[in-house]
């Protein structure tokens, strides 16, 4: 597996409140988060920085007391790494919502994740806001997860068109995050990976300012692919987003099997 990950505080924002985390847990086993904060000039930066703390303590704690093999790809040890990624959320929320109930200035305060843990080639997913997992192959560019977002409820009630949603003035509210609230819901994917596929994790200042095309042709467009390190296409990842606008934190990991 070769990884990658940037944060980068784009060309208007004066703080990043963005974080993520690369963690090898074992030999061919990862976990890969992004979390995209909010709630104020400070309380973003706590809580993406909280959670990611908080989730990936709690993966590690119950990997290691339930004696979970992660060598292990049978269906039954996927299922179980599923919930261990829910009660993980559940954690990491109680972590952020604690923290942010102490203080006036942090009340409200929030952020987005996105995970990935993979074993070998078999990744388990869960997601909570409108941070995203993209997986590419060399002729497919496809969102794993589910936006929580205000949008994406009218797309699924059928009020709104896919192709309006990039344009609509509600794009950034969110309807789910980590540390709003008392409780909060992942909701969790699975993926196979195959020999050079790529999964994408990132906050939405990628993917607000570049275009899916964009994105694709920069991890798969090249003659010489290959040759190129997961470090850079994900610097040009930045890159496309800051030359689009740059008007928000951007983040990225690359995981490629």
């Amino acid at each position: 597996m070769k990884y990658a990950g940037k944060t980068d505080i784009g060309k208007h924002r004066s703080e990043n409140q963005d974080s993520y985390a690369i963690t090898a847990l074992g030999k061919d086993a990862f976990l890969a988060v992004v979390c995209d904060g909010m709630g104020g000039a400070a309380g973003g930066k706590i809580a993406s920085t909280l959670a990611i703390q908080s989730f990936e303590g709690a993966i590690i704690a119950k990997i290691a007391e339930r004696n979970i093999d992660l060598t292990d790809k049978r269906e039954e040890n996927l299922a179980i790494l599923e919930e261990v990624m829910k009660e993980a959320v559940q954690i990491a929320n109680r972590e952020v919502f604690g923290y942010a109930k102490d203080s006036i200035e942090l009340l409200g305060m929030g952020t987005t994740l996105v995970a990935c843990l993979v074993i070998d080639n078999e990744c388990v997913i869960c997601n909570v806001g409108d941070s995203r997992l993209y997986h590419f192959t060399s002729h497919s560019m496809r969102q794993i997860t589910r936006d929580h977002s205000y949008v994406q409820m009218l797309i699924d009630t059928g009020r709104l068109l896919p192709e309006m949603a990039a344009a609509h003035p509600d794009r950034n509210i969110i309807m789910r995050a980590v540390g709003t609230r008392q409780g909060v819901t992942a909701e969790t994917f699975r993926l196979t990976l195959h020999e050079n596929e790529t999964v994408l994790l990132c906050s939405d200042g990628l993917t607000g300012y570049t275009t899916n095309e964009t994105i694709y042709t920069i991890l798969w467009g090249s003659q010489d692919i290959f040759r190129q390190s997961e470090e850079s296409k994900v610097q040009a990842l930045i890159d496309a987003a800051n030359e689009g606008g740059g008007r928000d934190n951007i983040t990225a990991v690359l995981l490629t099997y």
